[in-house]
């Protein structure tokens, strides 16, 4: 139902400022139309609300008016709208309430005695009627003075020892704060005498709700005058008076006038400040009931200096105080625009008496504070005093009125305004100081008081400043320093000068003052220091010791540096004109890849990386910005290594400063080229093989790619101190079972990787392998489960783990966290930086951060690149210098903050550049590839992050709507410009995109769209699974860890997994939780799993695998008795019709071994394959030239779910470039070069061995044993 009176009100406002104004005479409405705007149309507005109009300008605008036509007679009184809330905040139907509002203070008033002191406040309590107020829900009531019964209970302290008093008054005062008013039980006071050799104190407790701390002290000093023996002048107006005028001016013109300004303000309110709550992840807060104080005195000098610069400003203490007590609130809000709450004194004037009530007058002020722009500090007190003079004049309407409104149009259903400034009270000082207090309001987290002492004899109390903090509500270490920060800040405010003011103020942060850009270098590192020196001094010293060791190859020192040497010649000699040129490598994990970077800096060039996984229009880019001199690649190395004449003879004296250049995503849709000096590099090499003692006796795993500044460390430290790098087969891809039989096989003790590779690993080994000797474990690159670690110590039994950070433009790590047992914190730190480097969090304006707030990672120190390849805008604005241009640092777009004892804790990124399984990508490079595309109009790329562990989701405008590609079409065409990591896992089209207040495209409104359409898929896709029903609670379970491990519970049973942001390193980890959880694959083997579920990449694809390998009937196609073999368990396929003596002598001692064995050819294979399709184990023996028909006949039964689980091609020719098998091979007598080509072409396991004709059978029967 309409409000008529609102409505009316809002009429009146509105005509009013058209010039159109009203009065009543003899009860009849007049108006005046001083600027002819009362058009008819208001005119019949205003007849159809007279009798509401009328009724509005009959009430009264002022208190003297009110009590002068009212002689009313009540015994109970309203509440304001504070006391009201008050009453609300006693119960926990509020957020942060479920405590009364109170006061407490501790006043020292000398040789006064006890009873002196309880006379005095005898009188008062008889004297003021809301000491002897009942308050109810409907009101309060003021009982008769011989109605109140209280006692002054008596301490003496004078005659105890130290310990005793303390603990005595300790003990007070806890009692004190945790007492509990009941309002409707008066009085709403407690009060004790306490006897010090000091003095007599007078302990007092209010509930607020009856009297303000403005009231308060009106009774300490209307005391100090008893105590004098002066008499108090007789109080002509009640507290009961204003509660009921404050009442009926509810409604009035001025009532309706404000609250149109407030509802009009409201429409840009900004919110409260957002405050680090508390130190973890996750932010965590504990409504308790319990508060505590900071209190700290300003002395009586610096306080009048404030004092007369305000004055010379013509702004008032109170502006300064708040000026100064919303910047140091901005320093710790992560929100530069906030509300503050602001409790004002309502107090009317009413003839001489304005400050003789005691009663609650307190008013609720919400201002509007703006930092985000830099100004001076007056010019920021100004501003503020410009825009609370303003809200001031609109008081009548209330502030707890005007939250109201605002909980009417927020999401928040409990508003909350927890910071408040009380403001500047001044005590009397004349008898009685107030020595010690607190105050409780609900729904307050932190509530600034400053009280004016400077009547105080004593030099150092000028002014008093308490914040009253809600415990558990922000972490106390936070409000502790915020507290220091403020009167810091107000201290060095009161001995500057006045022209000082002119300039913005400096906020004190007692933590960011520790952590200046500052940091050692590494000793023994110069700016002639070449991250290659060391490799060639100790392969000189020792060439026999084994350096590199690939799937080919292994070579010692001196066979690497001849290599390197020989390149280098080359380089020299084809190239002596330029020596500060960048050689491109574009090759392959080999001995000879490491050989050719060695060769490259050798010569005194530069090298440039290029990922040969990454599509060639990517690869063409980066070389066409990078301007190489020239390419090596495998064909022209071998042709180098092969040409005598380009020995090297003598190393040149000059070397180029620059050791590489990296590519990475870029911001601005393009590549961007990060250019590392020798120096940089080597100071964090020095860094870590320091601090983890890498020495000559490590052996480590070259994973990352030469392209991945990871693989900086894995060459250039381990070489460097003499170890051993060993390089996994890179035609295996990411197969953690060849991962885990180089980290036996060769005894490696270094493990360097993104954690998506460890996870792979931890998936792998189960519980079935471990790898004792490795010692170090880094994990880098992306974030990092906190299980992984645990996990991986059960695996590597000895191993130290260390989480490592930092960017590309920072030296490949800047900053480390040894990673204990138990991590307490929700997340891995990121820790604190290494040697020789500075790790910091920068806010806007590039200040250190306080701790716990967050702001952009930034690094500095000696290992920061030079800058971006040829792009000198990019690195000044992403390379800046601070500290009055003293220290350069980089601006890496982490988000991160500090926590306790200075580590850095990551939270993230600040932009739309995010990490996949360790690469940064840039969401602009994706944006710009999909807007090549024909009849694309504009596209936005979102990260949603809510779905499973991240996926890419592009949303798509095209330019003719009824013209659009499908999912597939999207993939396949990008796949040309993206490497898959990047390419989007959902297309959406869209008709506009949904754009944000400032204008942008609204990226996270896209991703909640994405999100709610999932839902509904998933909810769509329900009943699918019960189409197959047999496979219905296997499914189930493979679902529930492909969810977990993925964490997209939206992912359903006929998703393509690949399509869903899951790649071959998290199919390895549900692999392996499927082999170990779930009982219908028990006895089956991971790697058996992961190629079925990268063949038929859907939970049900998966489920059905498993279902059949159990139970072969249900998947039989032929039923033939006759034709069942011997043995249930095994059969060997001898494959090809040749005669071959070798085969014959297998046919004859597998059978002897009661092994089925039977000679097929190559169709007959597929058939005899479904008749003993019973058979768990099935293997195959193909010789020579049958070895490609063998394994086109094995991927064919794969497609048919019949898992061939081991082939052996005894001397086999080499393999054809189709030929591709995802199964496990025995190569037995092969050549390298057929051996070689076999690697290439098999994604399983493959073993080699020797032998003779007499032992071929020996190494058969033991493989098959090792099968069981």
């Amino acid at each position: 139902m309409q409000d008529t009176k609102k409505v009316a009100g809002e009429l009146l406002v509105e005509l009013e400022k058209k010039g159109v104004t009203f009065e009543t005479v003899d009860g009849k409405l007049k108006y005046k139309d001083s600027k002819g705007n009362f058009t008819e149309s208001s005119k019949e507005k205003v007849k159809k609300y007279k009798e509401e109009i009328i009724e509005i300008l009959k009430k009264k605008q002022t208190i003297d008016e009110f009590i002068t036509d009212n002689d009313y007679e009540t015994n109970v009184y309203p509440l304001t709208d504070v006391q009201a809330a008050y009453l609300v905040g006693k119960t926990e139907a509020v957020k942060w309430g479920g405590i009364g509002c109170k006061g407490y203070i501790e006043v020292d008033f000398g040789s006064y005695s006890a009873e002196e002191l309880s006379r005095a406040w005898k009188v008062l309590v008889n004297r003021h009627e809301m000491l002897r107020a009942k308050v109810t829900e409907v009101g309060f009531e003021i009982l008769e003075r011989d109605e109140i019964d209280y006692e002054i209970k008596i301490v003496n302290l004078q005659k105890m020892a130290e310990r005793e008093k303390v603990d005595t008054l300790s003990k007070i005062r806890e009692d004190f704060s945790e007492y509990v008013f009941h309002t409707e039980e008066p009085p709403l006071f407690k009060v004790l005498i306490t006897k010090r050799i000091e003095g007599n104190f007078f302990h007092l407790l209010v509930d607020l709700i009856v009297s303000d701390f403005a009231s308060v002290q009106l009774l300490i000093s209307e005391m100090g005058e008893l105590l004098k023996g002066a008499s108090l002048e007789k109080i002509r107006y009640k507290f009961s008076d204003y509660a009921m005028f404050n009442q009926q001016r509810k409604g009035s013109l001025k009532w309706h006038q404000d609250r149109m300004y407030w509802l009009e303000r409201l429409k840009k309110l900004p919110e409260a400040p957002i405050l680090p709550q508390d130190g973890r992840a996750a932010d965590k807060c504990e409504n308790t009931y319990e508060f505590y104080r900071f209190q700290k005195h300003i002395n009586q000098s610096d306080w009048k200096r404030i004092k007369e610069i305000a004055g010379e400003y013509g702004v008032t203490v109170s502006s300064v105080f708040i000026g100064i007590y919303a910047e140091v609130i901005s320093r710790w809000s992560s929100n530069k625009h906030f509300t503050l709450n602001l409790p004002i004194q309502n107090r009317p004037t009413i003839g001489n008496n304005t400050n003789s009530i005691v009663g609650d007058f307190t008013a609720v002020n919400l201002l509007e504070v703006n930092v985000t722009q830099n100004m001076s500090f007056i010019e920021r007190v100004k501003e503020i005093t410009k825009r609370l003079m303003e809200d001031l004049e609109h008081n009548s309407f209330s502030g707890v009125e005007v939250l109201r409104e605002l909980s009417k149009v927020s999401e928040e259903k409990e508003l909350l305004m927890p910071i408040v400034f009380t403001g500047v009270l001044k005590t009397d000082g004349t008898v009685g100081t107030i020595e010690y207090g607190f105050s409780h309001t609900p729904q307050v987290w932190i509530d600034c008081q400053i009280v004016d002492e400077i009547d105080s004899e004593d030099q150092e109390k000028g002014l008093m400043i308490s914040w009253d903090t809600r415990k558990g509500a922000i972490k106390e270490s936070i409000v502790t320093e915020m507290f220091e920060s403020f009167t810091e800040t107000i201290r060095i405010l009161g001995i500057k000068h006045s022209e000082e003011w002119k300039n913005p103020l400096e906020i004190i942060v007692p933590s960011a003052s520790k952590k200046k850009v500052i940091c050692e270098r590494n000793k023994g590192i110069t700016n002639q220091s070449r991250i290659q020196q060391r490799f060639v001094k100790y392969a000189k010293k020792n060439s026999n010791k084994t350096a590199v060791i690939d799937a080919v190859e292994t070579v010692t020192y001196g066979e690497l540096l001849e290599r390197a040497e020989y390149i280098a010649g080359y380089l020299r000699k084809e190239f002596v004109e330029n020596r500060t040129g960048l050689v491109a490598i574009r090759m392959k994990k080999s001995v000879n890849q490491i050989a050719a970077v060695m060769g490259v800096l050798i010569a005194g060039f530069s090298y440039l990386p290029i990922d040969i996984k990454q599509p060639l229009a990517r690869q063409e880019k980066i070389l066409s910005k990078a301007n190489v001199i020239v390419e090596l690649d495998e064909k022209k190395v071998n042709m180098i290594l092969q040409n005598l004449e380009y020995r090297l003879e003598k190393h040149p004296e000059f070397q180029n400063p620059i050791a590489y250049v990296i590519f990475t995503s870029g911001s601005t849709g393009e590549p961007k080229g990060v250019v590392m000096s020798h120096t940089a590099a080597q100071n964090t090499l020095i860094s870590i093989e320091n601090m983890y003692n890498i020495s000559e006796e490590d052996t480590i795993l070259g994973i990352a790619e030469l392209s991945f500044d990871l693989s900086v460390f894995d060459i250039f430290s381990v070489l460097g101190v003499g170890g051993t790098l060993v390089l996994p087969n890179p035609e295996k891809g990411p197969d953690a079972s060849h991962w885990g039989r180089l980290l036996n096989e060769y005894k490696v003790t270094l493990w360097n990787s993104v954690p998506a590779q460890a996870e792979m690993l931890d998936a792998f080994a189960s519980k079935s392998e471990s790898y004792p000797t490795v010692r170090l474990v880094l994990l880098s690159g992306d974030w990092i489960n906190t299980s992984l670690p645990g996990r991986l110590r059960k695996i590597m039994t000895n191993a130290q783990m260390i989480s490592l950070g930092g960017a590309t433009e920072g030296g490949i790590w800047s900053i480390y966290h040894e990673i204990d047992e138990i991590e307490e914190r929700p997340t891995i730190l990121y820790g604190k930086a290494l040697l020789g480097q500075w790790m910091g969090v920068v806010d806007e304006e590039l200040r250190i951060c306080p701790e716990y707030v967050s702001g952009q990672i930034a690094i500095g120190g000696y290992s920061l690149a030079e800058g971006y390849l040829g792009d000198t805008t990019l690195t000044k604005e992403k390379f800046v210098y601070v500290e009055e241009e003293k220290n350069r640092i980089y601006l890496t777009g982490d988000n991160g903050r500090y926590v306790e004892n200075g580590d850095i804790e990551f939270l993230g990124r600040l932009d739309n550049q995010v990490k996949i399984n360790g690469h940064r990508i840039e969401i602009a490079e994706i944006e710009n590839a999909i807007r090549g595309m024909q009849n694309i109009e504009d596209c936005c790329v979102v990260y949603n992050q809510s779905i499973g562990k991240g996926v890419l989701i592009a949303f798509i405008k095209n330019k003719i709507s009824s013209i659009s590609y499908t999912k597939e079409e999207y993939r396949k065409q990008l796949a040309f410009f993206l490497p898959p990591a990047m390419i989007p896992s959902e297309f959406v089209n869209v008709e506009r995109f949904p754009l944000s207040t400032n204008g942008k495209i609204d990226r996270k409104g896209l991703a909640e769209s994405i999100q709610k359409n999932i839902k509904v898929k998933h909810n769509a896709k329900a009943t699918l699974i019960s189409q197959k029903k047999e496979y219905v609670e296997l499914a189930k379970s493979i679902k529930k860890i492909v969810c977990s491990i993925s964490g997209n519970d939206y992912i359903d049973y006929e998703d393509n997994l690949l399509e869903n942001g899951l790649d071959s390193l998290l199919l390895s980890q549900i692999s392996g939780r499927i082999v170990s959880d779930i009982q219908e694959a028990q006895g089956m083997r991971f790697d058996e799993i992961l190629r079925a579920s990268l063949t038929m990449p859907t939970i049900m694809g998966i489920a059905q695998y498993i279902s059949d390998c159990k139970n072969p009937s249900k998947n039989q196609m032929h039923s033939n008795a006759g034709n069942q073999t011997r043995n249930s368990y095994t059969v060997v396929y001898i494959f090809g019709d040749n005669e071959n003596e070798i085969r014959d002598v297998l046919i004859e001692k597998l059978s002897a071994s009661n092994i089925s064995c039977k000679r097929v050819g190559g169709q007959e294979i597929i058939e005899r394959c479904h008749e003993d399709i019973s058979v768990k184990k099935k293997y195959i023996i193909a010789f020579s030239e049958m070895a490609s028909l063998c394994i086109t006949k094995a991927s064919e039964l794969l497609g048919e779910n019949i898992i061939i689980n081991r082939i052996f091609l005894i001397n086999p020719s080499k393999a054809k470039e189709s030929d591709l098998y995802l199964g496990d091979i025995s190569i037995i007598d092969g050549n390298s070069v057929a051996i070689k080509s076999w690697e290439k072409a098999v994604l399983g396991n493959v073993r080699e061995f020797e032998s003779n004709s007499n032992d071929i059978f020996d190494i058969i029967m033991r493989e098959l044993e090792n099968d069981k």
